[in-house]
């Protein structure tokens, strides 16, 4: 079971959320990102728009901050 290490939603209608495999377990890299969504939601044009743009985002951002197996990305602000 991997750790969770943050969770993030989009108007009750999905949840991104960034885990961290064990020492053990066997993922693809990269396959750190569990999505769950709502059943049946009814969504606008334009609030189906903004749900792919903030996933996009979400991706870009994920990618940025975390490692292949899922463990935070250390900044340099943290090495100061």
């Amino acid at each position: 079971m991997a750790i969770i290490q943050e969770s993030e939603e989009f108007d009750s209608v999905l949840t991104v959320s960034v885990l961290e495999k064990e020492k053990n377990e066997y993922v693809e890299p990269w396959e750190i990102v569990n999505l769950e969504l709502a059943f049946a939601v009814r969504l606008s044009p334009k609030k189906m728009r903004e749900l792919g743009k903030w996933l996009i985002n979400q991706g870009k951002r994920i990618g940025r901050e975390y490692n292949s197996n899922g463990k935070k990305k250390k900044t340099k602000d943290a090495q100061l």
